[in-house]
């Protein structure tokens, strides 16, 4: 029994290290492209603020402001995709918790048993108040 116990816990245990190897990948992914483009929009608002501040349109203190402003409204977006190996495991773990609900709730397997004929018979009953020794005779 225990062998199956062991082969069965490491066929899921094996799915789960699969299934987490996908999130973490996902996750990864994710995490670099905002990366990526949290950084070129800053570059971006830079570059932009600058040519405005050599130009005299701005001055280098609205050009700052801004690209903290631009950081403040990415920030969000960056720890909702940090955050997403941990919601895709709770997902996980919220359907394997219902799995097991449902099969404690399922009805068990019953005997098929032939349709009741409707004959009662009873022989030698007698009936007594708990607590009552009688020998019934």
């Amino acid at each position: 029994m225990l062998d199956t116990l062991m082969r069965r816990w490491a066929v899921r245990q094996r799915r789960v290290l699969v299934l987490q190897s996908g999130a973490s990948d996902k996750s990864g992914v994710l995490t670099s492209i905002s990366k990526t483009f949290r950084a070129w929009a800053q570059s971006m608002m830079l570059a932009a603020g600058a040519y405005l501040a050599i130009t005299h349109e701005i001055n280098p203190g609205l050009m700052m402001a801004g690209s903290i402003l631009l950081g403040r409204a990415l920030s969000p977006i960056d720890r909702m995709i940090g955050s997403w190996k941990g919601f895709v495991a709770a997902r996980v773990q919220y359907q394997r918790l219902n799995e097991t609900l449902d099969k404690l709730h399922a009805e068990p397997e019953r005997m098929s048993l032939p349709d009741p004929e409707g004959h009662v018979q009873v022989e030698s009953l007698f009936v007594a108040p708990p607590g009552c020794e009688s020998s019934g005779g």
